[in-house]
């Protein structure tokens, strides 16, 4: 396993959106002689800084470039014609040579996410493990780490590369074991079973790499990233002086409301097909002059204006007293064990730096973003632990969700799942926490999602 250590320390600001960390930022650098690489999301927001910071700034984006961004931002690390580079975060984890960012200070605005989970189904498994990647090693019983090969003689291989282009952004990777599986041997061919075609794939950045670097992270509780929470002391903490205070603290402009106490997670849309649309009907039954955000394939279900669920720094929409949050973005099991292999995090801290800080961030988009307004901003969120994630006033708008639903059993339940499933119990796990720790042991990794959501269902109702 790599080992992270590092003789240096990054920064980071932690500071609540809305808060001006940008516009203090840009003030730093207006008023220095030094040379900075700001480093944000979306183009939208590298547009707005380039706005305000005037002539001085270089934008590098897919939207300008001549050969390629990479290409672009190599020539221009070489011969800089701007005392301010602006990129994006896909943009920055391409910079090969970290030599060329020394003499630069480097801000991450609102760039927290370093890691990505894919699943491919293929039939490529030599290409795969003896072509794409190298350095395999053990994890556990079920998963693999390995590093991806980056040069290529063969234009096939440079090809299938391609198909796998995540994998050139990022350092580290772990697999599931049983992709590789093998039955045999034709001479000195290894034949692959055909038992498992689904490779998943955990990535991330080797976030040390950039420690000796002068580096410093902006972003609304940075400590609750999975960034931070995976590799803790890479980093110190640091103030930026100008921040705004707000005259009303958020949870006193918060009007949260909740349509079930049931997660809302991909297993339980699966066996509740209908309640996203009973809550479409209600929702465009009774709101208007709304922003709202949903799963990708239900973008559309609702007559508000449609933002996409990650929403960090946008300024449009202040003008909003509604919103609408209709998504999941919990994590798969299989995500959720590679993330507690690797990095020792639990199910519950990977679900609220993912969904319960985008959701966070969603809201900011809000009125909530003015900070000497106290006009109160009602939320709309589809189940009861999001809704507690904002707020612990809330209330239940009662359509039926919870009393119609059909219990739920999983089908061709083992004899020792069942057995587990009797295990449930208050007096066996006193808290959420250690029933969580439980779900998440080795133990239980042969459980489905559906299979975990039956029982999470039966602790939350003990």
């Amino acid at each position: 396993m790599y080992n992270y250590l590092s003789n240096g320390k990054m920064k980071f600001i932690s500071s609540d959106c809305g808060s001006g960390k940008t516009h203090a930022i840009i003030k730093q650098v207006k008023q220095t002689d030094d040379r900075y690489i700001i480093v944000q999301g979306t183009l939208q927001l590298l547009n707005q800084t380039a706005e305000e910071l005037g002539t001085i700034c270089k934008v590098i984006s897919s939207k300008n470039y001549i050969e390629s961004v990479e290409k672009d931002i190599h020539a221009f690390l070489l011969n800089p014609t701007h005392r301010v580079l602006l990129i994006t975060d896909k943009a920055f984890m391409r910079v090969t040579d970290l030599s060329l960012l020394r003499q630069w200070k480097i801000y991450l605005d609102d760039v927290v996410n370093f890691h990505t989970y894919n699943v491919t189904n293929t039939e490529k498994k030599y290409e795969v493990e003896q072509q794409l990647f190298k350095d395999f090693e053990d994890l556990s019983d079920k998963y693999v780490t390995a590093k991806a090969i980056t040069d290529f003689d063969d234009d096939l291989v440079l090809s299938m590369a391609k198909c796998f282009g995540f994998i050139q952004d990022y350092d580290h990777f772990v697999m599931n074991s049983n992709f590789f599986d093998k039955i045999g041997k034709i001479g000195n061919l290894d034949v692959y079973s055909n038992e498992n075609k689904q490779l998943t794939i955990l990535a991330w950045v080797n976030i040390a790499k950039y420690s000796n670097l002068d580096v410093t992270f902006m972003a609304n509780k940075f400590e609750d990233s999975l960034i931070y929470k995976g590799m803790p002391a890479l980093f110190e903490k640091v103030e930026l002086s100008g921040m705004r205070e707000r005259k009303v603290p958020v949870q006193d402009r918060l009007k949260v409301y909740y349509f079930s106490e049931e997660r809302f997670s991909r297993a339980y849309r699966n066996a509740n097909p209908e309640a996203l649309t009973k809550v479409a009907a209600w929702i465009n039954a009774n709101l208007n002059e709304y922003f709202y955000t949903t799963n990708s394939d239900s973008k559309g279900i609702l007559n508000g204006k449609y933002i996409d669920p990650v929403s960090r720094g946008m300024n449009t929409y202040q003008d909003y007293t509604k919103c609408v949050w209709l998504a999941s973005m919990k994590p798969s099991p299989v995500e959720t064990k590679q993330l507690e292999l690797m990095f020792n995090l639990t199910r519950e801290e990977v679900v609220q730096a993912r969904e319960h800080e985008n959701l966070y961030q969603f809201i900011n988009r809000s009125n909530l973003r003015a900070y000497d307004s106290e006009q109160v901003v009602e939320v709309y969120v589809f189940d009861k632990e999001q809704a507690l994630s904002l707020s612990t006033n809330i209330k239940l708008i009662d359509i039926g969700l919870d009393s119609t639903q059909e219990v739920f059993v999983p089908l061709n339940l083992s004899g020792t799942k069942k057995q587990r499933l009797k295990r449930v119990t208050k007096l066996k796990f006193p808290t959420i926490e250690d029933f969580e720790k439980w779900l998440g042991k080795c133990t239980n990794a042969d459980l489905t999602e559906r299979e975990r959501e039956h029982f999470r269902k039966k602790y939350n109702k003990l």
